[in-house]
């Protein structure tokens, strides 16, 4: 759903990437201090209770996810650089699950919150497969419910009303996110099926090989 905002984050980027490309910072570098940044924050603070200070740092922190594609956009793009950028996004995000879990697991009365948790974890992993699996073998794996921007912006928001004491907002969170995730690997299969219908089968490949700035 969130996606579609881009254009905000892009807004927001374009002045700061503007200036990191005249100093010849490279987009890759930016790529790994965000995720380096990220997975420190989450790790400094998830586990520990300081669920508000997460759900700050983690929209924070995320804006050299539109950092670097800008400043790609400004030089030459690489298909390498995609490659990283979407494998970082991976960790990123599977740190981000790793986390939470682990808050859920020092909470008794929140054990039976764990195993959604990481299933939403899980299911946050075969979405943005779901797309570069079907965009290998020529197909549309593209749209859906909810993307990378809208799990993270769902996340943030819970770990920071959950902080402030708010009843109910991570675990509310994260049952969306369950949800939202699952639905979203259906259409993508449905979407990735239905432009195929019509079509021959591509020449066998080896595993997605798709190259866009990101996928979600």
């Amino acid at each position: 759903m969130l996606e579609h905002a881009r254009f905000i984050l892009t807004a927001i980027t374009r002045r700061p990437a503007a200036w990191l490309v005249a100093r010849r910072i490279s987009p890759n570098a930016v790529t790994v201090a965000g995720t380096v940044l990220l997975i420190g924050a989450v790790a400094a603070t998830v586990p520990f209770g300081h669920l508000w200070l997460a759900g700050l740092l983690i929209p924070l922190i995320s804006l050299t996810d539109g950092l670097d594609g800008q400043m790609a956009r400004l030089t030459e793009p690489t298909r390498f650089g995609a490659l990283l950028d979407s494998t970082l996004d991976r960790l990123s995000d599977g740190a981000i699950s790793l986390a939470v879990c682990l808050w859920l697991a020092r909470q008794p009365d929140h054990l039976p919150w764990l195993g959604l948790a990481l299933y939403a974890g899980l299911v946050g992993q075969v979405v943005p497969y779901a797309r570069a699996r079907a965009e290998s073998l020529g197909l549309n794996g593209r749209g859906g419910l909810a993307g990378r921007t809208d799990r993270n912006v769902l996340t943030s928001l819970g770990l920071f009303l959950a902080g402030l004491g708010v009843p109910w907002a991570l675990e509310t969170a994260i049952g969306l996110i369950a949800l939202m995730g699952s639905v979203t690997v259906v259409q993508r299969l449905v979407r990735a099926h239905r432009s195929g219908a019509t079509e021959p089968p591509p020449a066998a490949q080896s595993g997605p090989t798709s190259t866009p700035e990101a996928l979600s």
